[in-house]
């Protein structure tokens, strides 16, 4: 993999990061936990492959497959890890 390719996977992982939080208020720590922290950077690849272009329409996506393929619904995760913060 090129440094530009590799730069670019990097500031795109960051700009899915900040839109699960934005959207849901979860950190993807909270993901790798659930589902670990191999198989979610697996997963961000993937989409990365998918929409390199679209951080958001990555992070919609990565929803949907952690929902479909895992049974983790982000929204209910995310806040349960808020009570839990209390």
């Amino acid at each position: 993999m090129g440094l530009f390719k590799a730069v670019h996977r990097m500031k795109w992982k960051a700009s899915v990061v900040r839109e699960l939080k934005d959207r849901y208020g979860i950190d993807l720590r909270t993901l790798g936990e659930v589902i670990g922290r191999a198989t979610l950077d697996d997963l961000l690849n993937d989409q990365y492959e998918c929409e390199p272009r679209n951080p958001g329409l990555g992070a919609q996506n990565l929803t949907r497959v952690l929902s479909q393929s895992f049974g983790v619904n982000v929204p209910l995760l995310a806040m349960r890890s808020r009570i839990q913060a209390l």
